[in-house]
C-alpha cells in the first residue's frame, strides 16, 4: 500500500499468462511499486500486452547483435558456415532458434542439409529420442506418442489449429502473430485429444520445454518457444492434405 515492494519478474518469453500479468501489475497496490521485468527481445513483438499497456518508464531491448552471434559460434564452424550465407541470416537473430542449431551441429546432425525446414523437422527428431528415452525415468513407459510419426503427425495438426484461430482473430502478420492457442479453441480441441496432449506433455517435461513453451498444456494454452516452429509444422499438416483441400 505504501509503495515499498520492489517486484523482480524474470523470462516474460516464458509467461503464459501475459494479460493476466498486464492486469496484476495494473492493480492498484502494484501500481505503487517499483517493477523490473526481464524478458528475450522478440518478446517486443510476441508478448506486446506486457509492453503496450503498462506505463513503463524505460523499455530497453538489446538485441542479439552480431558479436554476440559470434561468440556463440566460435566453437562451432559448421553453425557459422551455415548461418553466414543470407538464405540462412534470417535465423541468426533468435537465439532459441540458434541454440537448437548449435545442439544438431555438435551431435552431426547439421550435415547435407536440403533447406531451412530441415532443421525443424531434425531438432523434433532429437528432442523425442531424448523426450522418449527420459520417460522411464520420469516414471511413464508407455504413451499415445510413441514414435516420432506419431509426434510430427500431431504437432502439425496442432500447429494448423493454432494458425486458425490467429486467423479468426485477423492477427496473422508479422507484427501480431504468437503461435499460441489458448481459450475456448484450446478447450475443444483438448477435449478430443486428452491423451495425445498427455504425450506431449509428458515429453516435453522430459526434454525441459526445449521445444515447446513452459506451459498448462493440459489446462488451457499450448505455445511453441518460437512462433516460426508453429508457422513450419502448420505448413507440413496443409501440404499433407489433398488439393482439393488445400
Amino acid at each position: 500500500e505504501r509503495g515499498e515492494v520492489v517486484f523482480l519478474l524474470d523470462s516474460l518469453d516464458q509467461t503464459a499468462g501475459v494479460v493476466r500479468l498486464a492486469n496484476f501489475l495494473q492493480s492498484d497496490g502494484v501500481r505503487k511499486c517499483s517493477v523490473l521485468l526481464s524478458a528475450r527481445p522478440e518478446t517486443r513483438r510476441t508478448k506486446i500486452q506486457a509492453y503496450d499497456q503498462i506505463p513503463w518508464r524505460t523499455v530497453w531491448v538489446d538485441p542479439f547483435d552480431e558479436e554476440r552471434i559470434r561468440k556463440f559460434w566460435v566453437d562451432t564452424p559448421l553453425l557459422a558456415k551455415l548461418l553466414g550465407s543470407d538464405d540462412w541470416a534470417p535465423l541468426r537473430q533468435v537465439p532459441v532458434l540458434l541454440q537448437q542449431m548449435k545442439k544438431l551441429a555438435q551431435a552431426g546432425l547439421l550435415e547435407n542439409l536440403p533447406n531451412r525446414e530441415a532443421v525443424y523437422y531434425r531438432s523434433l527428431e532429437m528432442l523425442v529420442q531424448h523426450g522418449h528415452g527420459g520417460l522411464p525415468d520420469a516414471g511413464q513407459h508407455e504413451i499415445a506418442l510413441d514414435d516420432l510419426v506419431k509426434v510430427e503427425e500431431f504437432l502439425s495438426q496442432l500447429a494448423w489449429e493454432t494458425i486458425q484461430l490467429e486467423a479468426t482473430k485477423g492477427s496473422v502478420d508479422d507484427a501480431q502473430f504468437t503461435g499460441e492457442l489458448s481459450g475456448a479453441s484450446y478447450s475443444r480441441f483438448a477435449k478430443q485429444h486428452r491423451k495425445e496432449l498427455e504425450s506431449l506433455d509428458q515429453l516435453n517435461q522430459t526434454t525441459r520445454q526445449t521445444y515447446l513453451d513452459e506451459f498448462r498444456i493440459l489446462q488451457d494454452q499450448f505455445a511453441c518457444r518460437h512462433f516460426s516452429f508453429c508457422e513450419c509444422f502448420a505448413g507440413r499438416h496443409l501440404a499433407a492434405q489433398p488439393a482439393d483441400e488445400q
